[in-house]
């Protein structure tokens, strides 16, 4: 009876699972454009999830689907086509070119042209692809848009013109940067002070046939920025947009050193220098203010605040606990961005009309930058073959660019990893306590030496400098 039952159950488990495997097939296909040629790299995967595969250079795929599963194959520039695995393991699939792709219109240096007609190398960013991005300049809505180009920060400060290359470098001691080109005139200003949302598509011509107008200007490429217009016998369309937003550092900062850590290895390091003396633990920790750090926050109760076992003194407390990188620095840096945009036209005109207005805080405090951009763009119809119209903008931009992303003592980065707690913000007498101006302000302490006094001055690192008073 008990055997029955375990033949009975392997039974049951041998069943299931031939049942489960039976649910999945494996698809041998292959994909063909309308002239029955392979199309390779189409993405195949299984609707519904993702789990997929690409097809080789002949067209062909393999893939693992449920019977009851839909397959959607996919590729650049054609229609995506669905196909149901049941009843057919070895499918034949023929994608379409996509109407869309071909129909496209560009923008090329010599007016525009549908994409089909092209045979150069042209890349194009939507508005609509503009109109997704959370963007404060033009170098940030050209970011992973357009294939073959690169666009690097060199550092966060708000404002700064990014690096631009198509395609690479193309020279080792000329510029590398592309020809900028705004509603046909070339540009040679900063990109950031451009409002992005007054731009209406990108082209981006990248070969010698598509920049040939420019001549060897182009040699890096040509970026072609086209600003918005009203429609055709369209009512006058008001758009108004306010954004405000938060920005922090994504990888936190470097461990520092507090009062306490810094003091003891500070004596260690006075032991070390005097171990050929007698008794160099004494030394040490006799002279690790007056010959070391010649700053003394715990108060002239403590005047040797570390004992001849490298170990601060019970009781020991520090009367100061500045942080220069919360000083120097922000948290959160905030950015205010707000945009009017007015556009409309007749049956032979179109006009255009934009306000903005961008607050952007930087990560280093005092950083920052404003800009206050207006635009009016008209033209009109006086023939078939004439169009007149005028394109006018006005932008006003400041800047507070504190030193940073450097190796000089000055830059702000460098400073907070140089001064610690030990070394306060504002000035402290002799016995720690806080030294005020005749308003009741407190005075900045430049670290600077004074005659008449042994401790708390005399700074032995970055004098007479305070990052936190300019």
């Amino acid at each position: 009876m008990f055997l029955g039952k375990i033949v009975l159950l392997c039974t049951i488990l041998l069943l299931g699972g031939f049942s489960l495997v039976a649910q999945n097939r494996t698809i041998i296909g292959r994909v063909l454009d309308e002239k029955d040629n392979p199309v390779s790299n189409a993405s195949v995967t299984i609707k519904g999830s993702s789990q997929g595969t690409t097809t080789n250079e002949e067209g062909q795929f393999s893939l693992n689907a449920p019977a009851s599963a839909t397959i959607t194959v996919s590729s650049i520039n054609f229609n995506t086509v669905e196909w149901n695995v049941s009843g057919n393991n070895a499918p034949l699939i023929h994608l379409k070119p996509s109407d869309k792709a071909l129909s496209e219109v560009v923008v090329v240096a010599y007016g525009t042209q549908k994409r089909s007609e092209i045979t150069s190398s042209i890349s194009t960013v939507s508005t609509e692809t503009i109109k997704n991005q959370q963007i404060t300049s033009v170098g940030q809505a050209l970011q992973g848009t357009a294939p073959g180009v690169q666009v690097v920060n060199n550092n966060g400060q708000p404002g700064e013109n990014p690096v631009v290359r198509i395609r690479g470098i193309a020279s080792i001691l000329a510029s590398a940067a592309p020809l900028i080109v705004v509603d046909g005139i070339v540009f040679d200003g900063n990109l950031n002070m451009i409002n992005p949302n007054d731009i209406d598509n990108f082209s981006i011509l990248k070969d010698a046939t598509a920049s040939a107008l420019y001549g060897s200007r182009a040699a890096n490429g040509v970026i072609l920025l086209n600003t918005k217009l009203g429609k055709r016998n369209g009512i006058p369309t008001i758009t108004l947009n306010s954004l405000y937003g938060v920005s922090s550092r994504a990888i936190k900062d470097y461990a520092y050193l507090n009062t306490k850590q810094h003091f003891e290895l500070g004596w260690e390091a006075l032991k070390n220098y005097f171990e050929g003396e007698v008794n160099p633990e004494q030394i040490a920790t006799d002279n690790l203010v007056d010959q070391g750090f010649r700053y003394n926050p715990y108060g002239p109760n403590f005047s040797s605040p570390v004992g001849t076992d490298g170990k601060l003194i019970a009781g020991a407390v520090p009367l100061w606990n500045d942080d220069w990188s919360k000083e120097l620095t922000r948290k959160n840096a905030a950015r205010r961005d707000i945009n009017l945009g007015i556009g409309g036209g007749t049956e032979k005109s179109r006009y255009y009309f934009s306000l903005g207005y961008l607050n952007q805080d930087g990560y280093v405090s005092h950083s920052g930058y404003e800009r206050v951009s207006t635009r009016f763009n008209y033209t009109n119809d006086i023939k078939d073959w004439l169009q007149v119209g005028a394109k006018v903008s006005i932008i006003t931009s400041k800047q507070n660019y504190p030193n940073q992303g450097t190796n000089d003592f000055a830059d702000v980065i460098a400073y907070t990893r140089t001064l610690s707690s030990v070394f306060p913000i504002y000035q402290h007498d002799d016995n720690g306590l806080l030294i005020k101006d005749a308003d009741g302000n407190p005075v900045y302490d430049y670290g600077k030496p004074n005659p008449s006094r042994n401790v708390n001055v005399n700074r032995p690192v970055l004098q007479p400098t305070n990052e936190v008073a300019t």
